[in-house]
């Protein structure tokens, strides 16, 4: 576990962070679990349903197969049997930067 304060450099308190424009905001009182990406020098914190685990993974490129999806990086089938997509983070980073910019 981690201070997210201290991992960003702010004084923001996370509990008091104004989730609700996320819509994220959690309705059974538990905290959300967040992935935090690097993506060169920036870091995001994606808000996710729940963390599983960590595994070494191969990713399958799927464009030649399904062509370009737009927030998917690939695929990987995982030691169950188990067929798992993979998020572009840079991609939704990006596409999050821009709707930022946009007015509401």
């Amino acid at each position: 576990m981690l201070d997210l304060r201290d991992f960003f450099n702010t004084s923001v308190n996370p509990a008091r962070a104004d989730l609700r424009r996320s819509r994220v905001a959690s309705t059974n009182g538990t905290r959300p679990a967040v992935v935090v990406v690097s993506w060169g020098k920036l870091r995001v914190g994606l808000i996710v349903d729940k963390i599983i685990g960590k595994q070494d993974i191969v990713v399958k490129s799927l464009s030649s197969i399904i062509g370009e999806i737009p927030g998917l990086s690939g695929g990987a089938i995982l030691g169950d049997g188990q067929i798992a997509l993979i998020i572009d983070a840079s991609n939704l980073i990006n596409a999050a930067l821009r709707l930022k910019k946009q007015p509401i």
